[in-house]
């Protein structure tokens, strides 16, 4: 019986830190993509984000979303000073391979 438990509670850890590794993973493959430095590049010219959070400070270390071909839909943190933000960015794969932004929202009423 003991050693059941154990077996168990080891496949948990197991499964919980591949799950963190993923994740990480994840974040810093979309980090990578230039459609998510389109995006950040829009973020920071943006007067309206840079006003509701008294400035961009940083951005959350796991960004999400997802990076096709030809379309992207991120979802990134904006860290502020006096607040922070959600973002969604939709971008779009222009010929000659250049990303486009063609929708921001944020989370601000």
């Amino acid at each position: 019986m003991k050693k059941s438990v154990k077996i168990i509670a080891i496949a948990i850890i197991g499964i919980i830190t591949l799950y963190f590794c993923f994740i990480a993973y994840s974040g810093y493959t979309i980090k990578q993509n230039e459609a998510y430095k389109v995006a950040i590049s829009a973020i920071e010219k943006n007067t309206v984000i840079q006003s509701k959070t008294g400035g961009i400070i940083g951005y959350d270390a796991f960004p999400s979303g997802s990076i096709s071909e030809n379309e992207a839909v991120l979802l990134i943190t904006v860290k502020g000073k006096n607040k922070d933000a959600k973002v969604v960015a939709m971008l779009t794969k222009l010929s000659g391979n250049q990303w486009r932004l063609y929708q921001m929202m944020n989370d601000f009423k």
